[in-house]
């Protein structure tokens, strides 16, 4: 009996490329049953006992959603397997964990098993709030304000990304220097960073990607910090990515289980969302306990 697949997509996914009767018979083709839902559907959530596996179709925002459905399953709901097909303008997380392929190859590889991806957390006085590629301070809360003058308008993918870099060169310009204190399994340090940020991909944001050997599969986040001293190199980084080369990166990189970070910063950022804090309040950064399995092997 074929296993029935519940496809969670964006209906602007592709921009243009493919639309849900695509995507149906795709993965029917593959030998599926299944069925679609618009993740813009009230009570998209809502999944019927009868699914076998899950299936994404859209870009890092809807992904990391669907992720996120997983990860806070009820404890009488089962542990879905999820495939994911990137149809997004960066695909950081599929990139990340090495779905790069066509999506009609994507989905035959779903048969081959599956990939372990464990999520981030973060512990505040915000709650707690899990994440899957990325939450810190500094440049990113800047650029998420600073981008908000493209909301509403309909550029490419292409587009998208130009935007994003460069404006990310602008904000860079506007960040000052915050103090942190930082704690983690064995080692405590102090210091002033104009951008501190815990990551949980390889890749993130416009597909820039701070921290190369960050790994999903592994339960350790990596903490990425840029002095004041290096701000002209993170600007030219990024100039060298509008122009579509490459600039050497060497920020302090920290690798570990679990950090707690105090600071002075006012604002801190989880993925695409932007949080006010009371300065000095602890962030307490760990690995999830259990990953979710996502459908097919990549390495």
């Amino acid at each position: 009996m074929a296993k029935k697949v519940l496809l969670l997509f964006n209906p602007k996914a592709g921009h243009g490329q493919h639309d849900e009767e695509d995507l149906l018979k795709m993965v029917n083709d593959a030998g599926y049953d299944c069925k679609t839902r618009s993740i813009k559907d009230d009570g998209w959530e809502k999944i019927p006992s009868s699914v076998d596996m899950l299936a994404v179709a859209g870009g890092d925002g809807t992904v990391s959603k669907v992720i996120k459905r997983i990860y806070h399953r009820k404890k009488d709901e089962p542990d879905w397997p999820l495939g994911v097909l990137p149809f997004g303008t960066a695909n950081n997380i599929a990139t990340s964990i090495g779905a790069t392929a066509p999506p009609e190859e994507l989905v035959m590889q779903w048969a081959q098993g599956t990939t372990p991806f464990y999520l981030g957390q973060l512990a505040h006085a915000t709650g707690n709030n899990p994440f899957c590629e990325m939450a810190g301070f500094g440049l990113f809360p800047q650029h998420l304000d600073d981008m908000q003058q493209y909301k509403g308008k309909e550029l490419g993918p292409q587009d998208k990304l130009d935007a994003a870099l460069r404006e990310s060169v602008l904000s860079i310009d506007k960040l000052k220097p915050e103090s942190f204190e930082i704690e983690g399994p064995g080692f405590s340090k102090n210091g002033n960073y104009i951008t501190a940020i815990v990551m949980n991909t390889r890749y993130f944001g416009p597909g820039v990607s701070f921290a190369p050997d960050a790994d999903h599969e592994d339960r350790k986040l990596e903490l990425v910090l840029f002095s004041d001293e290096q701000r002209d190199e993170l600007k030219q980084y990024y100039q060298c990515k509008v122009r579509g080369s490459e600039s050497g990166l060497h920020p302090e990189i920290i690798r570990g289980s679990r950090f707690t970070i105090k600071t002075n910063a006012k604002r801190f950022h989880i993925e695409d969302e932007i949080f006010s804090v009371t300065a000095g309040e602890p962030f307490e950064f760990s690995s999830s306990p259990e990953p979710v399995r996502i459908m097919g092997t990549y390495r």
